[in-house]
């Protein structure tokens, strides 16, 4: 990732997130809580932060940091904070410090606290160490002077009186811009910061750095930064390039913040270069002069695969009639990026609940066909951003039904995962091994009649098959394990009318630039002498001995070091090291639409 900070875009979409409010309304936002006594807006948050984080969390959110104003107010929060929250019975901090002049206690809002005010508790303040600068807030309203530097939950708030409506943004943060042709609206942010802590403000704001989706809105996001140029302070930034919503921290290829793929047409990066997946610099930008302009031609569609009239999308998912979409349980214990890999290669994503009908028909799918499996990953997380949990997709959890076990999430960065525990949800650690469900919505499904399968790219390659060239080099059984997630399998060569046809497939891969440790030039495909018995297909068949279709027109002899099959560029079949990263070559026979259920990914 850059280490230096950029100029950033943020963007929020319209009718994403707020669908009513102002203060007529006594709404604010979906994950703060109106209370009707003091007439404020409440928010606890359970991660831990230090005094200066759980301030500036606040300020991010268009709220303040807690303190109570008068007796009624700490007793209304107090009933709240016990209600929602009945494990936290610690402290919190709350919104007072002397970190301006040592001794003089001030609210985050520059109201003088003394020392004979009736909220301290008993022998405070009273500077311990002499490093006791910031308020403490117990459940009763009473204050003591602590350390700014551990870590504790916080309370943010905002007073309804200061409740003021953007009508065209529909959203209280009013330094955002609405155009009108484009339906987004969109705030320039002159601070620099890194692209991490710029998607951390972007979530604050219930916002997400921009994603363009076509030329028109290049355009605009160039003149709008090119407004601001005499804004632009000093600094060690990186100038002249913008934080923009695209990624690939995960690992996973280059995809949006809303976790839509990119295709890897390098034509639509500057230079003519897509970063490879091993690349270190794993944030998108743009230039200042909107160079991806064509952004959205390397966008994959939202939705992929499926037969919807006939509610079928794969043979080993279940379909759910009362929430419209398809599940499947892995019962196989992964950890969460490998379940949510599991799943995408599946066609499918990490299952979470949307609303409460899905939680509970899940529930009961979960209890009828594993009733003694008792966690599970959900698809949702703040590995992104800590404490900013958002969905695989970038939801914001406010937007969605949510469970929360009283107390969480609490890990203050060490859990970063979703999970789910009878019905519970919990942050946990990422690195934890347990089960998960995959799902796939009715409405996103589309079918690949050629293929008679659920995946839109592959193409029909006659004699009733059907391949997918894959450009993100792994090794052989990686390779075979995404070709069998996808329902086929490493491309199976019968003789040289099939190699002819996959040398002409590989053509459309030279153009492609990617970056990293793997041997160009050759494929994976269906062959191997894994199993100590000769060269044989994927599907168990002995390979020709045909001289003409393999390198230097003889059949490798059969060794310990290379036990993996490939094919060069021009067509010839030759060995290779399993271990070897290279592109692959995937096979669907057109009339088979149920493949052998086996363990796909030891």
């Amino acid at each position: 990732m850059y280490s230096k900070t950029l100029l950033v875009f943020f963007l929020l979409c319209l009718l994403s997130v707020f669908t009513h409010g102002q203060r007529a309304n006594k709404f604010f936002r979906h994950d703060y809580t109106y209370i009707e006594a003091s007439q404020g807006f409440y928010k606890v948050h359970t991660a831990p932060k230090n005094f200066t984080e759980a301030r500036r969390g606040c300020a991010l959110e268009g709220a303040t940091l807690y303190y109570p104003e008068n007796k009624n107010e700490a007793r209304a929060v107090a009933s709240f904070w016990k209600t929602t929250q009945p494990t936290l019975n610690s402290w919190v901090y709350g919104g007072i410090s002397a970190l301006i002049a040592k001794g003089v206690f001030e609210t985050v809002d520059h109201k003088l606290v003394t020392a004979m005010d009736e909220n301290w508790h008993a022998g405070e303040p009273n500077d311990a160490l002499d490093i006791e600068d910031c308020g403490w807030l117990l459940q009763d309203g009473s204050y003591w002077d602590g350390r700014c530097d551990v870590k504790y939950p916080y309370i943010c708030k905002k007073t309804l009186r200061s409740l003021e409506w953007d009508y065209n943004c529909n959203m209280s943060n009013l330094d955002y811009r609405f155009n009108e042709d484009i339906g987004k609206c969109y705030k320039f942010h002159t601070t620099p910061l890194t692209w991490t802590e710029a998607y951390a403000v972007c979530s604050a704001e219930q916002s997400r750095l921009a994603v363009i989706t076509d030329k028109s809105e290049a355009d605009y996001l160039a003149q709008l930064g090119e407004s601001t140029a005499e804004r632009r302070g000093d600094g060690n930034y990186l100038r002249g390039l913008f934080h923009m919503g695209i990624h690939n921290r995960f690992n996973e290829g280059w995809q949006t913040v809303k976790g839509t793929a990119l295709v890897d047409d390098a034509e639509f990066w500057y230079g003519k270069y897509q970063p490879g997946p091993n690349d270190p610099d794993q944030c998108g930008s743009m230039f200042f002069n909107g160079l991806l302009t064509q952004i959205n031609l390397y966008f994959l569609p939202d939705f992929s695969h499926g037969q919807r009239d006939k509610k079928f999308f794969r043979t080993d998912y279940t379909y759910l009639d009362q929430v419209e979409g398809f599940y499947k349980f892995h019962t196989t214990s992964f950890t969460w990026a490998e379940g949510k890999r599991i799943c995408a290669l599946e066609g499918a994503s990490l299952y979470y609940p949307e609303n409460a009908a899905e939680a509970q028909a899940v529930s009961a799918f979960w209890n009828s066909t594993k009733p003694n499996i008792g966690w599970i990953f959900v698809g949702m997380s703040d590995l992104m951003t800590s404490g900013v949990f958002e969905t695989i997709d970038g939801r914001f959890i406010s937007e969605l039904y949510t469970s929360w076990k009283t107390g969480q999430p609490n890990s203050g960065g060490k859990e970063r995962c979703g999970c789910l525990n009878y019905n519970e949800m919990h942050d946990c650690g990422c690195q934890l091994k347990v089960p998960f469900i995959c799902k796939k919505k009715l409405q996103l499904l589309e079918w690949n009649s050629n293929c008679n399968m659920s995946y839109l790219d592959y193409a029909f390659g006659g004699n009733g098959k059907c391949f997918k060239l894959h450009t993100t080099p792994l090794n052989w059984t990686e390779a075979y394990a995404v070709c069998r997630a996808e329902r086929s399998h490493l491309a199976v060569i019968n003789n040289r009318k099939d190699l002819e046809y996959l040398a002409n497939l590989t053509t459309s891969s030279w153009d492609k630039i990617v970056i990293g440790n793997y041997f160009r030039g050759i494929y994976h495909v269906g062959f191997h002498s894994k199993l100590q018995a000769g060269w044989q297909t994927v599907k168990g068949a002995p390979m020709t001995e045909d001289a003409d279709v393999w390198w230097d027109n003889r059949q490798p002899i059969v060794d310990e070091y290379q036990q993996c099959g490939s094919m060069f560029f021009n067509g010839r079949l030759n060995s290779i090291s399993c271990d070897t990263r290279s592109f692959f070559i995937c096979e669907h026979e057109v009339d088979s639409l149920t493949l052998d259920q086996e363990e796909l990914y030891q």
